[in-house]
């Protein structure tokens, strides 16, 4: 960390005593949310990541190289294709920033979900993006919840679809002995 001047009078002061606040109140903010930041110069392709972005796909900022390429080695092939499609869009402009779940290999092995949500802040004068600035956040625990709520459904819809079906099956043995309709079935 750059060594700060001491503030020369009351307003230099007073705004280092502003910035300290906002900065704190920014860095709680980080924390409080469990995303990791990246900021992204497009140019170079360098990456620059915080040690949660790292710890979400349990490695340490020293351990991964800090590029884009890096980063798409991590993304599951089934789910690159879209984020890159999802990039290109805001790059385009189609979008007014990026975003996608997406899954990233853990260093153990297992896939992680990752909201990953970008914008492009500094573009050239042609237009074309510069540096775009992001969030993680490790939405895991949800899609599994997700998937469980998708499964607990297949089921109850499966039984539904039975019952109704052994009502009909009811109803057609109780015409066949000459007795009234019992269920009132309709799908």
């Amino acid at each position: 960390m750059p060594k700060v001047k001491k503030p020369k009078t009351d307003c230099d002061h007073e705004l280092l005593e502003e910035l300290r606040k906002q900065r704190e109140c920014l860095e709680l903010a980080v924390r409080g949310t469990g995303v990791g930041i990246w900021d992204w110069n497009i140019k170079t392709s360098h990456v620059d990541f915080d040690e949660r972005w790292a710890k979400m796909v349990g490695y340490k900022k020293k351990e991964l190289k800090p590029t884009f390429k890096a980063w798409s080695k991590l993304v599951h092939p089934d789910d690159l294709g879209a984020a890159q499609v999802f990039i290109d869009d805001h790059f385009k402009g189609k979008t007014d920033q990026y975003i996608a779940e997406i899954r990233m290999k853990h260093k153990k092995g297992h896939w992680v979900w990752i909201l990953t949500q970008g914008k492009v802040f500094e573009w050239d004068k042609k237009g074309k993006p510069l540096r775009m600035v992001g969030t993680h956040l490790d939405i895991t625990e949800r899609k599994e919840k997700e998937e469980e709520l998708k499964k607990l459904s297949e089921v109850t819809i499966g039984r539904e679809l039975r019952m109704i079906e052994l009502k009909k099956e009811v109803n057609q043995l109780l015409q066949a002995a000459g007795e009234p309709v019992k269920y009132k079935v309709s799908l």
